[in-house]
């Protein structure tokens, strides 16, 4: 994913560790924004992004609402052009590309923005603790079976075979079909929809 600040590289090398920076039909977060330790998780959550930002007086943002991991992309960029920001999909349909400028005091404003979306819509924290070993094992089982099948009916056939289980388990589930393809314009927009990384069940 590109961007001119480290936070959100941080995110999805995060999100990409637990699920592949996936888009998937996870179900909606329970967490209330309450809740004292989800309280918590969020102050902590916008101070980092402050300061990986540089953004050293930040504005008052509250958040609106928690959002799974497949709701990312979608929803931050949806949040920035409301800002007034042109950001799209990048190409393997996964994560953000953002405006670059090469003025300081634009990429400064993009930051800005970039820090009120995430965190006027967070990620639920349930998304970001490391998936237990069962969960490793559902998501390799997942991706090197129905989600292979998944895609070869859509036309992409994948000729590389996947990891073992337990070099995938080892590595925190870095392997997607995905990795094996560049999907085109028309497949960044339909196949995660038709062919998600991460099982709708990943979660419980």
């Amino acid at each position: 994913m590109k961007h001119t600040g480290p936070a959100t590289l941080a995110l999805c090398a995060s999100l990409l560790l637990l699920a592949g920076c996936a888009t998937a039909p996870q179900p909606t977060p329970t967490d209330e924004l309450g809740d004292p330790d989800t309280s918590a998780y969020l102050e902590s959550n916008a101070k980092a992004l402050a300061e990986s930002y540089g953004i050293s007086n930040p504005p008052t943002v509250s958040p609106v609402r928690l959002i799974t991991l497949d709701e990312w992309a979608p929803t931050q960029i949806t949040c920035l052009s409301e800002e007034g920001y042109d950001a799209s999909f990048t190409p393997d349909g996964q994560g953000i590309q953002y405006p670059k400028f090469n003025e300081p005091a634009l990429t400064d404003a993009l930051n800005l923005a970039i820090y009120t979306c995430e965190v006027r819509y967070p990620v639920s924290p349930r998304y970001m603790q490391p998936l237990s070993h069962a969960q490793l094992e559902r998501l390799y089982d997942y991706r090197s079976g129905e989600l292979v099948k998944c895609l070869a009916n859509e036309g992409v056939e994948i000729s590389s075979p996947p990891p073992s289980k337990e070099v995938f388990v080892e590595s925190n589930g870095d392997w997607s079909p995905y990795a094996e393809f560049t999907p085109t314009d028309e497949q960044i927009r339909d196949l995660p929809k038709q062919c998600p990384q991460t099982p709708a069940d990943l979660w419980g």
